[in-house]
């Protein structure tokens, strides 16, 4: 029982909860915070709505506390949560993307300041960058309060006896999103072989299962890289046959190159880490004889 002690409060009754479900895999707890915002007419002037509402086990949109809380559903693989909060008396909205793994245990919590725009996080990156999930099974003897660089993501990690939260300090300038196609050249995941090569590497992979493509396709994706550039992909939309082929070629595709920091004690000066990857796919059928 000890881990569960050291889950923080709000988590506990939803631990106990998932230890007897089908999935273990517990949720993010994201913190809206709203401190910064002048002032409020009633305390439910903000909603939220979009994507994340039938993945989220429970909403907390009162704003008197000067927060929302929204429990977000982890889920048993890639996770890619959308949210649009809208301030209902202004019309400020924030549109936030957040990216993860899930995985049987309890994740950090994730506080985000309301700020108008357009918003990406890639928690696993940021979970991985900070060590927050070693840090939750040790309780320091005084409130631990650290500003981390992650890559180019400023990340304010918060450790006391309840737990860890986590802060992305870089949401205007994209810093914490996620990595994609092409050298990225900022300590992202990337597949640096560019575009045309990884289209043509699912085809070939697909043809080498012989499950040539017959039609083209166009699909948004976005995936989990490990340490060592392992990689798991999981495609936008209701799925197909052809889609599972797509996603199946496209799984520990060779080419991926993880996340890093700088790490002097490290081989090569730099530590690598997990994170997410979003990318594009244009297929066309091989044309090779």
């Amino acid at each position: 029982m000890t881990s569960f002690r050291l889950l923080p409060l709000f988590l506990l009754a939803f631990a106990v909860q998932h230890a007897t479900a089908q999935c273990c895999c517990a949720d993010v707890i994201l913190h809206v915070d709203l401190s910064g915002v002048a002032w409020m007419n009633s305390e439910h002037e903000f909603s939220v709505d979009g994507h994340a509402l039938g993945l989220a086990h429970r909403l907390d949109s009162d704003s008197t506390d000067r927060r929302l809380v929204i429990w977000l559903d982890a889920g048993c693989g890639t996770a890619d949560r959308k949210l649009t909060i809208t301030r209902t008396t202004t019309g400020e909205r924030m549109e936030l993307r957040v990216l993860y793994e899930g995985f049987e245990g309890s994740h950090p919590g994730l506080r985000i300041p309301f700020v108008a725009g357009n918003y990406e996080i890639d928690l696993e990156r940021i979970i991985s960058c900070t060590g927050a999930l070693e840090r939750q099974m040790v309780v320091p003897p005084v409130k631990e309060r650290l500003e981390v660089l992650c890559g180019t993501c400023r990340v304010l990690m918060e450790h006391d006896s309840l737990g860890v939260w986590l802060e992305p300090l870089d949401l205007c300038c994209g810093a914490c999103g996620t990595g994609g196609v092409g050298d990225m050249g900022n300590g992202k995941a990337s597949f640096p072989a560019g575009q045309l090569a990884l289209e043509q590497a699912i085809v070939a992979a697909m043809a080498k299962r012989g499950k040539a493509l017959r039609r083209p396709i166009t699909l948004n994706a976005v995936g989990f890289v490990n340490e060592r550039g392992e990689s798991w992909v999981s495609l936008e939309g209701e799925h197909s046959d052809v889609m599972y082929d797509v996603e199946v070629a496209a799984w520990n595709l060779e080419g991926w190159v993880p996340a890093y920091i700088s790490a002097p004690e490290a081989p090569d000066d730099r530590r690598t880490l997990r994170s997410m990857v979003r990318f594009k796919l244009d297929l066309r059928p091989s044309t090779g004889r």
